[in-house]
């Protein structure tokens, strides 16, 4: 059982650090929290809109003026495990900021698994860190896990759409 749940630990900083965005050098404001529609388990929920912030499309909360994220992405339990059972590690590569975008991990091997997640996505933050590397990723969850926190939040910014999405990665313990 210990194997098995630090085994998932390993493959839940690999799936998380598939999904973080935006490193900035210089300190930032808080991230505002989006709303999320939590849906059950194993059923990726896109962001409810939130007042102000623009009106609902196919792929969440359409940025409008003053948005600072498009959507979010809830990965329930259910899907976490499943994931870490079948051995699914997405890959991650450490890209550098641009004029266009900004730097953090670039994930692959995402869009398939069906979690609202695109190959080309990619992660800047974890619980509020900028991410440069998969094994900083891995701390940040295995420091989660420590906690005991039931979930884990991330930043993706959608390279194709210059967009940001919030994710939030629930904490299965066995």
């Amino acid at each position: 059982m210990e194997t098995e749940a630090g085994a998932f630990g390993a493959r839940l900083g690999a799936i998380v650090a598939a999904v973080h965005s935006a490193a900035s050098p210089a300190p930032r404001a808080p991230i505002p929290v989006v709303s999320l529609e939590f849906a059950p388990d194993g059923v990726v929920s896109e962001a409810a809109p939130v007042a102000g912030r623009g009106k609902q499309h196919k792929h969440g909360v359409k940025p409008g003026k003053g948005s600072r994220f498009a959507g979010g992405i809830f990965i329930g339990k259910d899907t976490v495990l499943r994931l870490a059972r079948a051995g699914t590690v997405p890959g991650a590569t450490p890209v550098a900021p641009t004029a266009t975008r900004p730097g953090g991990l670039l994930l692959s091997g995402v869009g398939a698994l069906g979690l609202g997640l695109s190959d080309g996505d990619i992660l800047t933050e974890v619980e509020g860190q900028a991410v440069h590397s998969e094994g900083q990723v891995v701390g940040l969850i295995v420091g989660a896990r420590d906690r005991h926190a039931e979930q884990v939040s991330a930043v993706v910014f959608r390279t194709g759409a210059s967009e940001r999405w919030s994710l939030v990665v629930a904490m299965p313990y066995l």
